[in-house]
């Protein structure tokens, strides 16, 4: 790691993005269902949380390019299959698979206790 600070760039976008995650939070603490509500919150807290932490990482072309690289091919090997098995999302679409079982078999597939 480097001895250079690292800063949120408070630019009008990051303020807006900001002002959301505090628009957010009063409307879940008036939610009709507060514990659905709070879930659904802690979700998009970790969410903004880390676009924060990449908004103050990722600050120059090089870094930028190689963020992207990586979304590219994980986005890429997601959808060639590799992690789940082409054949099995492919076969499973085919054979018109209803979707809970799809998971289940994706879970038990990828379970590192069998």
């Amino acid at each position: 790691m480097s001895g250079q600070t690292r800063r949120i760039p408070w630019t009008r976008e990051t303020v807006l993005l900001a002002l959301l995650w505090v628009w957010y939070s009063i409307t879940t603490f008036f939610a009709l269902v507060p514990q659905d509500a709070f879930a659904e919150w802690d979700k998009v807290s970790k969410i903004l949380l880390m676009s924060f932490a990449t908004l103050m990482l990722i600050q120059e072309k090089q870094k930028f390019t190689f963020l992207f690289g990586a979304i590219a091919f994980s986005l890429a090997s997601l959808g060639s299959g590799v992690w789940f098995g082409e054949s099995q999302a492919v076969r499973s679409l085919r054979m018109k698979v209803p979707l809970d079982r799809l998971f289940r078999i994706i879970t038990i597939w990828r379970s590192p206790l069998i």
